[in-house]
């Protein structure tokens, strides 16, 4: 999701990974509008729903808290 709120694409998780750490999966295909700078990455499982820690990810950083990008 970016900044107003959009959705840009959605990978479903068929159960919670607590016991996968640290957990990583990747999604390809996502169109990223060109202006677009600030996108938020959310979990959510078909157990719990949405999680608590919503990463915001600056498009112009390779890397921050708790994300990496890979171009």
């Amino acid at each position: 999701m970016y900044e107003n709120g959009k959705v840009l694409g959605t990978r479903v998780l068929a159960h919670p990974h607590e016991d996968e750490q640290p957990f990583t999966r990747s999604l390809e295909g996502v169109v990223i509008p060109a202006d677009t700078h600030i996108v938020y990455v959310e979990a959510h499982d078909k157990v719990h729903g949405w999680g608590s820690q919503r990463v915001r990810v600056d498009l112009h950083q390779a890397a921050g808290d708790r994300f990496q990008i890979k171009r």
